[in-house]
């Protein structure tokens, strides 16, 4: 799996950011907002492999028919 470090920093960067400088009762919105664009970002990620992997079962089938 790839998900470029930047991204992960990013959001690494954001948290922090969020933890100095929000009230404690505004840091669980972000919190979720952060932890819901992770998913996404492993979610997209997966969804590359999945197509990657039936393009070469599909390239892997149309040697085996030559």
């Amino acid at each position: 799996m790839f998900i470029p470090v930047s991204k992960i920093q990013e959001l690494i960067d954001i948290a922090h950011e969020c933890d100095r400088k929000l009230p404690e009762e505004e840091k669980k919105i972000h919190v979720l907002d952060i932890a819901a664009t992770l998913q996404k970002l492993i979610d997209d990620e997966a969804d590359r492999l999945d197509e990657m992997a039936k393009e070469f079962e599909a390239n892997e089938e149309a040697e085996e028919d030559f």
